[in-house]
């Protein structure tokens, strides 16, 4: 059926209306020029298909007289009969910046500007919407292969080794810092995270977020780069597992970061960090025994005869939840003692043990004992990462109970 020329004109123009809802995702989200539409069309028909090369097959087919009485095209199109001309319309309609705006473009990039410096969050989701759906479609341009290869540095991640521990106020600064650094990278970046770069440093960034229990900001950066690290492989695919199940955790969704865990384990060889990470979510999940056993395999795997000051940590800890207080108790208090003397200035990690120990403590009615540790816990954290951390609550709840 050929389709008239005003209701093609028509379409052209309401072309992100109900209708055509499918065909207008797929030209703004930018993928190939062939649209196929199955939709109620603009005329009232049933479902149709609107594929330009077909259609002007069909117009060829039936609309070519003969030759004694051949007219020239122009004269076709005015009299009605449409089809090509409708083809026309239609790829002008969707040529890339045909109709866009610029001082359009250029206000609401301006009033996304001013949604960032105003923590607007809900003008700002509005805007970056707005904005995505005003891009040209990219039809036509060169296909994109693999991302280039690039390895992952541990030296080239500066911004998640600090150890933010100098209170809330410089922990910010800090972290406010390495956003503006991160923000000028990627506005010098087209590729945006193909670019080894920008993706390194998002997840440099994100774990640089969770040790600051921004946990919506680093939530944003793993999903925003899951495709791309999976896409590369190793290491980027076991960073960003190892690191999502971190969150996970923090999340409290610990049978997600169990399964996260669970695929690095079967991507790469037994490592200890691998095995520790397991033993630790199992142990939030309540399966203690399990725990128990990924601790002691960790162990092993790490070659360790007796167990070390994390050793011991990790599976005091399980024999804690276990209920095994007499062995738990001497576990701790020696992984405390032996953490004072090699790091006696890491505040979070001792006030961690001292959180611990003294959970065990209250378990086992020393609540004397128990007071002094989660006193002690109290302390460090609101000098090293201040009272809006959880943990600090954590401390706090200890110590109330």
């Amino acid at each position: 059926q050929a389709l008239g020329v005003q209701s093609i004109k028509q379409s052209t123009y309401v072309l992100a209306s109900t209708q055509m809802k499918a065909a207008a995702s797929s030209v703004l989200a930018g993928r190939s020029y062939q649209c196929t539409v199955s939709s109620r069309s603009l005329l009232g028909a049933p479902t149709w298909q609107l594929q330009v090369s077909r259609a002007h097959a069909e117009f060829r087919k039936t609309s070519t007289p003969s030759s004694s009485s051949r007219r020239p095209f122009s004269s076709v199109a005015q009299n009605g009969w449409g089809v090509s001309l409708a083809h026309e319309e239609f790829r002008r309609a969707i040529m890339k910046s045909e109709h866009i705006d610029e001082e359009a473009v250029e206000e609401a990039a301006e009033a996304l500007v001013k949604t960032v410096l105003e923590g607007n969050t809900q003008q700002f989701n509005a805007l970056a919407v707005v904005l995505r759906t005003m891009m040209p479609p990219n039809s036509g341009a060169k296909v994109r292969g693999p991302p280039p290869e690039a390895t992952l540095e541990r030296g080239s991640l500066l911004w998640s080794e600090q150890e933010y521990q100098d209170g809330p106020q410089e922990n910010l600064r800090q972290l406010q810092g390495y956003e503006a650094d991160y923000a000028r990278l990627v506005a010098r970046s087209p590729e945006g995270f193909r670019d080894p770069k920008v993706l390194a440093c998002a997840l440099d960034l994100a774990v640089a977020y969770l040790k600051n229990y921004s946990i919506d900001k680093a939530d944003s950066l793993y999903t925003a780069t899951e495709s791309y690290c999976l896409e590369r492989g190793l290491p980027w695919d076991v960073k960003w597992l190892q690191d999502c199940a971190t969150l996970r955790c923090k999340q409290a969704r610990q049978l997600e970061a169990a399964v996260l865990l669970e695929e690095v384990a079967r991507r790469t060889p037994p490592h200890p960090a691998t095995l520790t990470n397991l033993g630790t979510v199992y142990n939030m999940l309540r399966q203690h025994d399990k725990a128990q056993e990924y601790f002691e395999a960790a162990m092993e795997v790490a070659g360790h005869d007796e167990p070390e000051k994390e050793d011991l940590w990790n599976i005091g800890i399980a024999k804690k939840h276990r209920g095994e207080y007499d062995e738990a108790l001497p576990m701790l208090e020696k992984a405390l003692k032996s953490w004072q003397e090699d790091a006696p200035d890491d505040d979070v990690t001792l006030a961690k043990l001292h959180d611990t120990v003294g959970s065990c403590c209250d378990l086992m009615g020393k609540h004397d004992d128990a007071i002094g540790h989660f006193s002690q816990a109290r302390l460090l954290y609101g000098r090293s990462i201040g009272a809006e951390s959880p943990l600090y609550g954590s401390a706090c709840e200890g110590l109330a109970k």
